[in-house]
């Protein structure tokens, strides 16, 4: 039974063996069928006769046992063919006529979470190490396979290609391995497998063995981690494996084996974000960068310091306190940027076991000032009774301390040649009917990213305001404007209730140190009826300029109807926030109070769009894809990267813009973390230069591993071996067979041949 296993083993169909064995009964059948049958009648002759064939019997009797015996054979090589039979490597292999012996296909994970050190090796140390004893142990069985060894980070160009194992291409390979080394991105691993079977069905009909070594991360292979969030719509939930779901196994044999050299748990402490609290930072004025962390390991960190430097001068340290095993913490660090443009920010912890993502990069756009339009629907010459006197005050405040904004008040009279693209945010403050010529620069500027403020008041033409703003629920307005509300003299004004705390606009009153939500008080309000897609829950600014209008309410009224005080829609890429009361002190005492002015200040803050430059969003590995203008720059631009000039500058050339694709500069890889700098060619200025922060993708920093049973599930027909080393795998490791069709179709041939020819020397005698 054992020589039995071991025979099938070697065939590609076992099946048709058992077919061919059962075939060779056929010529003893119709050896047998062909037997004459006669009838004994004795006469004189008979005994002359009976004497002559005994003389003859014994030669026609073994001539017909080896045309059957040929015969039989003959089936038995048939079956054996189609069964398709293969010899492992070794003398036999080379020896034996047969099929091209098969490519072996070597791919090793150079991604940055192998840089892990562990006893002195790192990760990727360990698994080519593995991947040489590999080689060393087929050149030593001569195993006749091609050998092709391809890095995770250059998939498109192996590092080797198709080499028989000699012990000269043996030492090419281990010198040009010894040079390789983890590169700063992270490896998508569905992408590699997808093109590698898509090259593999284009090749060669060969046999192929599948081999990788790699920590198989459980965030890149599809397996939840512990210390993923559920709702992180990065992380993976398709196994990799399913593209090889449909492969046709019988026509070209797979085998896959994967080499993971990892022991145990990885921990890890990572910065994973680095973000500015708000949307503008403006030079000389105090801004907040938050700093997300995270301890991806099984056991508590201990407290250190992280270091942040501004252009390369260090700012006070902030302690890092003990983190439990997968929690995250985010730290703010208030930083004042001296100067306008471009800014580079680094945030560092001490080096551990994966130093890479302990740095993390950010380039800040600073501006000389956040640019606001005030419209003034209701000027008067006293500036206690001016719809927005006490709305600039709040806004650029008198002082030695500059607040960074730039707010401009002009009446609605004077608007007819002002562009809402020289400002970042327009506030309409009791405007009766802002004009057609005015809003049709102010809806495509909000769609574009611009942000807008409305106070309504007494001057507020609703039904106007119904019809244009509120255009059934596709206008600026989110939600149609009813009665006017006021309290009577004997009623206590209402004050505000909050339903989210946390917004930046209402944020001042959710402290408890802050007992001014008590002293507020609103007199006059216009009735709000939101559109029936509102909701009380955050609002993001992710969907596509041509979605429907998000709406939520902030905050609403103690008024027993609870009808909206505040409320914000997403329009396009920009944000609209709408204050059912005044900006002045006609419906409401809030201007009275000092939380007016740190309300009003993070309001604009909140609705300024994000600096264009310092996309802090770019990870290691990934294409550099940047928007170009061309009315404003020549269609050639400069990428420098962090080791410049030890690496030359990449350039770059703007592509055509498309309906479906705006104008951009081409894709090129940044493969290095730290900061790039673009060099722009503006029409008739000098360079414009920015920093680009690259940073290591977070996802990679969770060093999670999957587990053999895990990352060896059958999919389909494909089945996958694993070990920890290649000596974990026997015998060796196992080889690509190769395949003697050839030598059984020759065989076969011979076989008939011997057999008419015999058959027709014999019966001719």
């Amino acid at each position: 039974m054992l020589l039995l296993s071991y025979m099938l083993a070697a065939l590609v169909t076992p099946g048709l063996w058992y077919a061919g064995l059962a075939a060779v009964s056929v010529p003893v059948i119709i050896h047998l069928l062909a037997r004459r049958r006669y009838r004994r009648v004795r006469w004189a002759a008979m005994d002359f006769l009976l004497l002559a064939d005994k003389q003859n019997r014994r030669k026609v009797t073994l001539r017909e046992l080896i045309l059957l015996l040929l015969r039989c054979l003959a089936m038995l090589l048939l079956g054996l063919l189609l069964a398709r039979p293969h010899v492992a490597g070794g003398m036999l292999a080379n020896l034996l006529p047969g099929e091209n012996a098969g490519q072996a296909i070597l791919l090793l994970d150079d991604s940055f979470s192998t840089s892990y050190r562990d006893n002195d090796d790192s990760t990727f140390q360990k698994a080519r190490t593995e991947l040489l004893s590999l080689l060393q142990e087929w050149q030593r069985r001569q195993a006749p396979q091609r050998v092709t060894i391809l890095l995770a980070s250059s998939f498109q160009s192996p590092l080797v290609q198709g080499v028989h194992l000699t012990p000269q291409s043996l030492a090419e390979i281990t010198a040009r391995l010894e040079t390789t080394a983890p590169t700063e991105g992270r490896w998508p691993v569905m992408q590699t497998l997808q093109q590698l079977r898509d090259q593999l069905l284009a090749g060669d009909p060969a046999s192929t063995a599948l081999y990788l070594f790699s920590d198989f991360q459980r965030q890149d292979w599809g397996l939840k981690s512990d210390l993923t969030n559920a709702s992180d719509e990065t992380s993976a939930t398709v196994n990799p494996w399913s593209v090889f779901e449909q492969w046709p196994f019988n026509e070209r044999p797979l085998k896959v084996t994967l080499v993971q050299p990892v022991d145990g748990a990885r921990d890890n402490l990572a910065i994973t974000e680095l973000k500015a609290a708000q949307s503008v930072w403006v030079a000389g004025v105090e801004g907040r960068l938050q700093i997300t962390l995270k301890n991806y390991g099984s056991i508590p960190t201990a407290e250190q310091e992280l270091n942040i430097t501004v252009e390369e001068l260090a700012r006070p340290p902030l302690t890092v306190p003990r983190l439990a095993p997968g929690e995250e913490l985010t730290l703010t660090s208030r930083l004042i940027l001296p100067n306008a443009g471009s800014t580079r920010l680094r945030v560092e912890l001490p080096a551990d076991q994966l130093p890479l993502d302990n740095i993390r990069y950010f380039s800040a756009a600073a501006q000389e000032a956040l640019r606001v339009l005030l419209v003034n629907g209701s000027p008067a010459t006293e500036r206690i009774d001016d719809e927005t006197a006490l709305l600039q005050i709040a806004l650029q405040p008198e002082g030695p301390v500059y607040s960074g904004i730039n707010a401009t008040t002009l009446e609605e009279a004077n608007l007819e040649t002002v562009d809402p693209q020289h400002y970042q945010v327009v506030v309409l403050a009791n405007v009766a009917r802002p004009s057609e010529e005015l809003l049709s620069r102010l809806e495509p500027w909000v769609r574009q990213g611009g942000g807008l403020a409305i106070f309504l008041g007494d001057e507020v033409d609703i039904d106007y305001y119904n019809e244009r703003l509120f255009n059934a629920g596709d206008g600026l307005l989110p939600g149609r404007i009813g009665q006017l509300i006021t309290a009577t003299t004997a009623q206590q004004p209402p004050t505000l209730e909050l339903l989210q705390p946390d917004h930046p606009v209402v944020r001042v009153f959710s402290s408890g140190e802050n007992p001014e939500r008590q002293l507020l008080g609103f007199s006059s309000y216009l009735e709000f009826i939101p559109t029936e897609s509102t909701t009380s829950a955050p609002t993001t600014s992710t969907a596509p300029a041509s979605s429907p209008p998000a709406v939520a309410i902030l905050a609403r009224y103690q008024d027993g109807r609870q009808l909206p005080a505040l409320l914000e829609q997403h329009y396009g890429h920009g944000r609209v926030l709408l204050w059912s009361s005044s900006a002045d002190l006609a419906w409401n005492n809030w201007a009275r109070l000092p939380s007016y002015l740190v309300s009003m200040q993070e309001m604009v803050q909140y609705l300024a769009p994000a600096a264009a430059s310092g996309d802090h969003r770019l990870y290691a590995g990934g294409d550099f894809n940047y928007p170009y203008d061309p009315l404003r720059y020549q269609p050639t631009a400069q990428l420098q990267p962090p080791n410049f000039p030890a690496d030359p500058a990449l350039l770059l050339t703007a592509t055509s813009a498309t309906p479906d694709q705006p104008a951009a500069w081409s894709q090129v890889s940044m493969t290095l973390c730290g900061f790039y700098q673009l060099l722009l060619e503006p029409f008739n200025t000098p360079t414009q230069s920015e920093w680009l922060a690259v940073n290591p993708d977070p996802r990679e920093s969770d060093l999670a591993c999957g587990t053999a049973e895990e990352l060896t599930h059958p999919v389909g027909n494909l089945q996958i071996h694993w070990a920890r080393r290649i000596a974990d795998l026997g015998e060796g490791a196992p080889i690509i067979e190769q395949e003697m069709w050839r030598g059984v179709w020759v065989g076969l041939l011979l076989v008939l041949l011997s057999e008419l020819s015999l058959a027709w020397w014999w019966g001719k005698g």
